[in-house]
């Protein structure tokens, strides 16, 4: 059954993580963030934030910032799923710290990183803050067209539910026919179902 593959798939994993060797935490802290994302993806965020916390312990250990990063984004959204935004604003902060401070340029992580903690303060309420941030986003320059498009449609989309939440609805819907001029110049399906979800839920 699917349960069973998806434990033999959890149990083999595990297995590699205990056999790599202390300097090879580059892959274990990979290996985390999968079994992470695994438990958050069949709705088990307990799970998920476990290894998402052995992935930042591993990536502290040895001073790997970008590890850092990433496994403080991780826990963000998983506590943004678990509406503990507070929490999430607070982890999403960590990430772009130690983004910054890891001497990696990855304009597409910043913007990700940058789009969730902008989502954690309209969560709040905090729509000043957050709207501040994504419109500087949008100024951002990325070396590579199709992810340029890709980070905008995402920043449209933030926007959109942002002034939607603020209930400027002209502005929500400015922000969502934006976003859906660029639909169809990328390949992010799931992006395109939330912007018509979201134009529809607009408009009803």
């Amino acid at each position: 059954t699917k349960n069973e593959a998806l434990s033999k798939t959890i149990y083999e994993l595990l297995l590699v993580v205990d056999s790599l060797k202390d300097d090879q935490y580059y892959y274990k802290e990979k290996l985390y963030n999968l079994l992470g994302t695994i438990y958050l993806n069949i709705d088990q965020p307990d799970k998920s934030a476990k290894y998402y916390y052995e992935q930042l312990r591993v990536s502290k250990e040895h001073d790997y910032k970008y590890g850092m990063a990433n496994a403080y984004y991780n826990l963000g959204i998983n506590y943004l799923r678990c509406d503990q935004y507070k929490r999430a604003e607070q982890f999403y902060q960590q990430s772009l710290y130690f983004l910054k401070t890891s001497g990696i340029v990855d304009n597409s992580f910043t913007i990700r990183s940058s789009i969730e903690l902008s989502k954690a303060e309209f969560y709040q309420k905090v729509y000043w803050k957050a709207e501040k941030r994504l419109l500087a986003l949008l100024s951002l320059n990325e070396t590579s067209a199709t992810q340029k498009l890709n980070d905008r449609l995402s920043i449209f989309i933030a926007l959109s539910e942002l002034y939607l939440g603020k209930n400027d609805l002209k502005k929500a819907v400015a922000f969502s026919e934006e976003a859906l001029k660029l639909k169809d110049s990328t390949n992010v399906d799931f992006i395109q179902i939330l912007v018509l979800q979201n134009v529809r839920n607009i408009l009803i």
